[in-house]
Order: structure tokens, then C-alpha cells, then sequence
């Protein structure tokens, strides 16, 4: 996710690995306590988070980017003059606010401060920063699992007697535990191939990686496990095919539902081993062809268990060149135009 260039002082700060400190209010609506208590606008507002501070800062800026991957509307305003969560709590009452966020460059740790205006709570959490150029990244990343965390623990906690407040969207997707970011997926596999070749069984192995939540790359391997049988009056060849694949992955759906589609564009090498066993007098050989293979798969994950999953999928695929299979000097069979998998498995979330 590419961010604006903040000011060098900015900049220094963060490269710097200078102290930041953060202050999470969150501003449960004054419904609670009691129904004429509550603003007016409240309704309009339960969706908006409070960002504190220099809007130029570099973490400010990958904040503002985060929570609005989120759903929840960012609004900035001027910070309070020192680390209260009374002062804090009136800030995010005044805004109208879900959550405030409070950055200040100075300290080496990150604060976060939780208020809760209902029942009067504060609790101070604070973790190291991480130095170097991702500071800004990591913090900004860490502050968002502490929002979900609160939020948790707020929906969690017994609410007092009255009428309970709905829970917007935003926060809903917030308290959702992010999709697994590593995936490695493994079962058996049909392949057939068009020219002459019947279906043979493969074992297919996939894994995955996803640094964003709909986008990632793979990595598929298929590999022979009987292979399949081309036929000549001079004899037969046992044709044995396998290749891997490198390449993009997307998420048609979120990546915490119980069903996920994926879909994938994968190129990579292909060998085809082949089997020659001739009748008298020819006499049969070995041979093994390279090729390179393009790959276009949707897959289907559902959910058994939180770290695992019943994994479909289907694929086509075509071979550049195809590979000719030659009996006696005459080709009896070609594969690699079209070639079509389909795959039954699990996929176990690491």
C-alpha cells in the first residue's frame, strides 16, 4: 500500500525508532445511560474513528489507510494536550466518535489507552516499536489488532441494565479474526488431456500466501501416480506427466467466510515422462520431454475447523509446445492442448 511521503521531521521520527504513544477512547453510545442522553447524530456517527494528531505523520497516514480497509470513517482532529482519558473520552463525546486515536512523537514505546464511557474503564496497553522504515506499517498494524481486541472484550463484558446499543458494521468486521495469511493444501487429483490420452490419478500439492486480504501468489505442484496408456499395433507407451506452477491468486470472497472462491494464474515447467514397451522386433525406450505450462484454476474452500478446510478445485491448463508421443516413428498421441485437473483435498491454515 503505497503512502504519501511525510515531512522530513516526520520522517525522522519514525526511521528514527523516536517514541510514539497512542490513546484509544472508546465512545460507546450515551444511549446506555440513558435514552435522552444520547446526540442526536449518534446514529450517523457510530461508524467514524477519531485520528488524533499531525495528519502528515507517516503512521498517521498508514492508519488512516488501515481503518479505511475496514470500513470506518476517519476523522481528524486536534490532539489533546496531554495523555488523559478524561480529556480523551471528551474529545471522542465531542466528535461523536466510535474510537479516538491519539499519536504523539515522543517516547519509545506505543500506549494504548482503552476507555470505555459506560462503565468508566481504562486500561493502558503498551508494546515496543519496531525501528526501520516499516515502523510506520507495523504500528499502524498492531494498533488495529488492539482495536479488535477491545472491541471483543467490550462485546464480551456483561453490558448494564438498559437498552444495548446496536454494533455497526465496521465494528462487526473488526472483531472478525483476519484470514490466514499461509496456506498449504494437498489431496488427489484427475487429469485428462485432450489427443488421444485417457484420465490418469495425480497427487496435487498447493501452497499459498496472502500478504493482502484478496490478493496473493501460489505455488502448485502435480505429480504422476499411475499415469496413463498410449496404444500402437508396434506397441504402447505409459505417458507420465507432472509440472509446477508460480503465480497470482485472488479472492472472489472475504477471506473468513465458511465458503471461499479463489482463482489463480499460474505458469511453470512441465516434464512428461514417457514409457516405451514394444512388441517383437521394436524395442521399447525411455524418453523425457520439457515443456512449459499455463494454468488457469478456481478453487473452492469450506469450512471443517478453524485451520482446516475441505479444498476443491478446478483447472485448465494448455502446454507450449505440446509434447507428441511417437510409437514406430508415428504419433499416436499428443498432450498438453487442452489439459483439465480436477483436485479433492484439505487445506490446513499454518
Amino acid at each position: 500500500m503505497s503512502l504519501s511521503s511525510p515531512r522530513a521531521p516526520v520522517r525522522r521520527a519514525a526511521r528514527g525508532g523516536s517514541r510514539l504513544a497512542w490513546a484509544l477512547a472508546l465512545a460507546w453510545p450515551s444511549s446506555v445511560l440513558a435514552a435522552t442522553a444520547a446526540p442526536p447524530a449518534e446514529s450517523d456517527a457510530v461508524a467514524r474513528v477519531a485520528v488524533l494528531g499531525s495528519r502528515d505523520a507517516a503512521v498517521v497516514q498508514q492508519l488512516d489507510a488501515e481503518l479505511a480497509l475496514l470500513g470506518f470513517e476517519v476523522v481528524h482532529a486536534e490532539a489533546p494536550t496531554r495523555p488523559d482519558h478524561v480529556a480523551l473520552g471528551e474529545r471522542a463525546r465531542e466528535l461523536q466518535v466510535v474510537a479516538a486515536l491519539w499519536v504523539d512523537a515522543r517516547g519509545q514505546d506505543l500506549d494504548l489507552w482503552v476507555v470505555d464511557r459506560v462503565t468508566g474503564k481504562t486500561t493502558l496497553r503498551s508494546l515496543p516499536l519496531e525501528p526501520g522504515d516499516d515502523g510506520a506499517r507495523i504500528a499502524a498494524v498492531r494498533a488495529i489488532d488492539l482495536l479488535r481486541a477491545s472491541f471483543r472484550e467490550l462485546e464480551q463484558t456483561p453490558p448494564p441494565p438498559g437498552p444495548k446499543p446496536s454494533v455497526p458494521a465496521p465494528v462487526r468486521r473488526a472483531m472478525r479474526p483476519p484470514p490466514p495469511r499461509f496456506v498449504l493444501a494437498l489431496g488427489p487429483a484427475v487429469c485428462g488431456a485432450a489427443g488421444g490420452l485417457g484420465a490418469m490419478a495425480m497427487a496435487a500439492l498447493a501452497f499459498e500466501a496472502w500478504p493482502h486480504r484478496r490478493v496473493g501468489v501460489g505455488v502448485r505442484a502435480l505429480a504422476p501416480i499411475a499415469g496413463t496408456r498410449a496404444r500402437a499395433p508396434e506397441g504402447s507407451a505409459r505417458v507420465l506427466p507432472g509440472w509446477l506452477g508460480v503465480g497470482p491468486r485472488f479472492r472472489l470472497t472475504r477471506g473468513d467466510r465458511r465458503a471461499v472462491v479463489a482463482t489463480g494464474l499460474h505458469v511453470g515447467p512441465a516434464l512428461v515422462g514417457m514409457i516405451g514397451e514394444a512388441s517383437p522386433p521394436f524395442v521399447g525406450r525411455r524418453d523425457l520431454v520439457a515443456t512449459a505450462l499455463l494454468e488457469l484454476d478456481v478453487g473452492l474452500s469450506i469450512a471443517l475447523h478453524p485451520r482446516l478446510r475441505l479444498w476443491l478445485d478446478a483447472a485448465m491448463a494448455t502446454a507450449i509446445p505440446r509434447v507428441g508421443v511417437r510409437i514406430a516413428s508415428h504419433r499416436v498421441a499428443a498432450w498438453g492442448l487442452p489439459v483439465g485437473t480436477g483436485v479433492l483435498g484439505v487445506a490446513v491454515a499454518l
